[in-house]
C-alpha cells in the first residue's frame, strides 16, 4: 500500500513527508472506514452465500 504511486497510501505517506499530520490522520481514518465497510460486505455475502455454516 505504501509502495505505491497513487493512491490511499500515497496519500497518507505524502502528507507524513511534508508532517501535515490533520490530512494524514484522515488518511488513515479514511483507509480504515474503507476496509471496515468491505470487510462488513464481505462477511454479509458469506453468511447469506454459505447459510448452513450458521
Amino acid at each position: 500500500m505504501f509502495g505505491a504511486n497513487a493512491g490511499l497510501g500515497r496519500f497518507v505517506q505524502y502528507y507524513a513527508d511534508f508532517a501535515d499530520y490533520p490530512r494524514m490522520v484522515a488518511g488513515i481514518l479514511y483507509t480504515g472506514l474503507v476496509t471496515f465497510l468491505a470487510m462488513t460486505l464481505l462477511d454479509r455475502v458469506r453468511r447469506r452465500s454459505l447459510f448452513w455454516l450458521r
